[in-house]
Parts: structure tokens; sequence; C-alpha cells
């Protein structure tokens, strides 16, 4: 493609699909928030994503697009998928000493620049690149470029999702992980004190009730000395004036019980599916046995690992694909005109055009907002009937370093990130292809690769927030993350257009 003329045409095409996808998102919150959706019609639409629409979109653009040749090249996604996340660990690491942030925004800040939500969005921006030039034509027509796309998308997100379960927890809370209490919201385990003993008066405990169930603990503790800019997961600040006019300063933590983590989960879009599917098995755990998975021995462990990732459909669809289409007599009755299960492909296909806008619409996250809202103001309310006078309760926000990193990390530091691991690998000859050929590091793998390392924040580390108990924090993130989902029209198109450029 000749760089100069088809620039505008790139950038363009690229703004409009992702104006298309955040129009999804828009929708999604305008139609929560007017009540259309309640929670069960949110927990319904993410049953249909989770086990129908994404694996029917998977299983059939996999298919048609797998081979024994093109396996060999997809070794790079799960490669590119770990550099990018172990990267921005460690760019981000840098960044949050260099900035000096407190270990909840340091967390924060790691956590959505870690992990980009790489499945539903980008399959999402590919799916509407794809019918436009010149992708579209590029590839040889919105459908082929669709089914190449979002194959490669799939394996890439099988990486990811593995990465998310076992990194993200180990990374992120290390050592709420090595003792197997990492779960706050369904632990059993006695809250630590958040101060100092000495600084501690009092010390109380009640519970949030929602529609007839325990739905938050709120732990209470009065600070004798109120240390300004200390600031802890979980927590509010929560100033009270007594009839004398003398105020006191308090610090309050809320964790959600199992039935109000449920209840959050019901809310949550499944962008990655198998952190999900690992909380609720381990709500059930957790109630029934204390968190097994945390057994010092390798072997169970290592059985549990398989056997849930066996049970999440997507990849369970992705599988069956690569099963089915790498002998080629057994595609060939399901690929083609007139294969005689072809019927198949095109229920599948059908299926699968559901899960772009039922996705997007549930990425808006806004009916996880509102609930959490509705906690924090009835905890409110539970701590001005404890005391018996009015309470201002300060809810917990990050710095406004941390915000800017939470934010643009993604939108702005690993663009950079990625194109640095795709030109290494290109420059050094690791790219999968022949070097001396002039496609050499192009197409839609390398495409797929480049913007993988900075589409938006993924909302599972909302869920992964609040399981372990930072139930505050988790609503603060949710929030950004739909500001910096604004942001990415004009950031992430900004580089999805030049990695178009580039790769074109």
């Amino acid at each position: 493609m000749d760089a100069a003329g088809g620039v505008l045409e790139i950038a363009v095409a690229v703004l409009k699909a992702n104006a298309s996808v955040a129009t999804l998102v828009a929708a999604g919150i305008l139609a929560t928030y007017a009540g259309i959706w309640d929670k069960q019609g949110i927990s319904d639409l993410g049953k249909l994503v989770f086990h129908m629409s994404m694996p029917a979109l998977i299983f059939g653009k996999v298919l048609d697009e797998i081979s024994i040749s093109v396996l060999t090249e997809l070794w790079v996604m799960p490669v590119a998928c770990f550099l990018h996340i172990m990267s921005a660990y460690a760019v981000m690491r840098v960044i949050n000493f260099i900035c000096q942030l407190s270990e909840a925004d340091g967390k924060a800040t790691l956590a959505a620049t870690m992990f980009g939500n790489c499945g539903s969005l980008a399959i999402a921006v590919i799916s509407a690149l794809c019918t436009s030039d010149p992708l579209m034509s590029e590839m040889g027509g919105t459908a082929k470029c669709s089914a190449q796309g979002v194959s490669y998308c799939a394996i890439y997100v099988i990486a990811w999702n593995i990465l998310l379960w076992g990194l993200g927890d180990a990374m992120l809370f290390p050592g709420e992980a090595a003792d197997g209490h990492g779960h706050g919201a369904v632990s059993e385990k006695k809250d630590a004190p958040l101060l100092p003993p000495n600084r501690l008066k009092n010390r109380k405990t009640s519970m949030v009730i929602s529609g007839g169930k325990e739905c938050a603990q709120v732990n209470m503790q009065e600070v004798a000395d109120a240390e300004k800019g200390v600031k802890r997961k979980s927590l509010v600040r929560a100033v009270s004036k007594s009839l004398d006019g003398k105020q006191e300063t308090r610090e309050v933590e809320i964790k959600l019980t199992p039935e109000g983590l449920k209840d959050v989960m019901s809310r949550m879009p499944v962008m990655g599916g198998l952190y999900q599917m690992k909380i609720e098995e381990e709500c059930t755990e957790c109630e029934e046995t204390h968190a097994k998975r945390f057994q010092k021995h390798v072997w169970e462990p290592a059985v549990a690992f398989v056997k849930k990732l066996a049970k999440s459909p997507p990849i369970q669809a992705a599988s069956l694909a690569l099963l089915l289409g790498l002998y080629a007599p057994v595609k060939a009755i399901f690929v083609g005109k007139d294969a005689p299960l072809n019927f198949i492909m095109v229920a599948s296909n059908q299926m699968g055009n559901a899960q772009v806008p039922a996705s997007m619409v549930m990425l808006s996250g806004s009916g996880t907002l509102r609930y959490l809202q509705k906690i924090k103001d009835q905890a409110t309310q539970e701590l001005k009937s404890q005391l018996g006078e009015e309470v201002e309760v300060t809810t917990f926000d990050f710095s406004v370093r941390a915000r800017l990193l939470i934010l643009f990390g993604r939108l702005v530091i690993m663009p950079f990130v990625g194109y640095f691991w795709w030109w290494l690998f290109v420059s050094q000859g690791w790219w999968p292809g022949d070097p001396e050929s002039a496609q050499y590091g192009k197409g839609m793998l390398g495409f797929i690769c480049l913007i993988e390392a900075c589409v938006p924040t993924a909302q599972s580390i909302v869920t992964m927030f609040i399981v372990h108990g930072d139930v505050v924090q988790g609503g603060a993130i949710a929030e950004l993350i739909l500001v910096q989902m604004a942001l990415s029209v004009v950031f992430f198109s900004a580089a999805a257009a030049y990695f178009e450029l580039l790769t074109l």
C-alpha cells in the first residue's frame, strides 16, 4: 500500500470502527441507567455471551481459518501475550517507583496496564475494521478478514486467560496468594488490624442488608490520630460530629459477603471468562472447604488448573475447532459451500454475530457501579444508625498520578511496548515466515499482535480487586475504565491506524 495515499483512509476507517464500539458501550450505559437492564437481565446476557455467542464466534472463525500451515505461525501469539504482560509489569513497576505511588495506587496501575480487553473488545474492533477498506480488500474480503482476525484473537485470548489467572493473582496479590486467604470477600479469617494497636480506640463490625441478604460487612475503627495521606485498600474515611461539635475520624472497611460477591459477578461483563469461572468455583470451595486450591502439593493444583481450563466454553470452542480443522478431510465436511455439514458453520456464525453488540453493551459496567454505590450508601446509613449522629463519608480515590497512569498506561505506553517486541522479532528474524519476503512481519498476524498490546483495560481486573476484598478500590477502577474507553476513541485509534499502516 502507498503509505502517503493510505494514511487518511486508514485513519478514518479505524476511527469509525472504534467510534462504533464506543457507541455500543454508551448504549449499554444509557440502557442500564434507564432501568432496561436489571440484575437478572445483565446476568442472562452474560451467560449468552460466555456460553453461546463467543464460543460460536470462535468456533466458526477458527475452523474456517485454521490449517497446519497457519498453526506453525500461531506460536507467536501466546509468546507475544506473555511478553506484553510481563513488559507492562516491569515498566509500570519502574514508573510507580519513580512516581512514589502508594501500595494501593501502584497495584491498580499495574493491573490496569498489564491486562487489556484482548477478547471481546479486540474482536469487536477487528470485526468493524473488516467491513471497510483498506483492511477488507487487503485481507481478501470481509468474511476472510474477519475469520483470520478473530481466530488470531482467540489464540491470544487463551494465553491471556491463563496468564490472568496464573500470574495475575501471584504478581498483584502475592502475600494473599501465599497464605491462602486471598479472597477477602469469602475468607473466614479474621481481619488483621488496619492501623497500629496504639492508634485504635474502638472497633465495630456490622452487616449491610440488601434484598433480605447480607451483602457486605462494614468494619469500623476509631482513629486517635488521623494521619493524612495514609491510603489503605478498600477504605473510606468517615468523619462524624458529636453534639458538642467535636469531630471524630474513623477508618471504615467494606467487604462483600459471598452473596454480595455473587451479585457483583452477575453484573460484571464477561470479558475473560476463565477468571470469572474461577471465582464462582472458589466461592463454593471457600464456603465448604476453605480454599483447597492453596494446598502445597503440586499435583492437585495442576489437575485443578487443567480442569478449569477445560470447562471454559471459549477455550472448548477453540480447542474443538483446532481438532477438526487441522485434518483437511474432516475440515472439508464443515467448511465450504458444498460441505455436507456446512449448516453448522452457518448457525455458528449467526449465533456469533450476537457476540459483539452483547458484549459491548455489557462493557459499560454501569450495573456494577450502581450496585457498588448502593452498597456504599447503605454502609453510610448503617454507620449513622450505629453512631446516632451524622456521618460524612469520603470515598476512596486514587492519587492524580495514579489516575493518569491508569487512564493512559495502556493507551500511551503499551503501543510502544507492543511495537518494540514486534520490531525485535522481525529485525532478528524470529518472526514466523521467510525473512526475505516483503510481507515478513506484516499481514493480519502482525496487526493483531500489535493492537492486542494496547487495547483498553479489561474489566476483569475490577472483579479481581473486588474478590480480594478491595470493594471501594474496585469501584474506583471501574469508573476510570469507562473514562479510558472514551479516551481510546482517539488514542487507541491513532495507535491502531499506525499499526495498520505498518502491517499492510
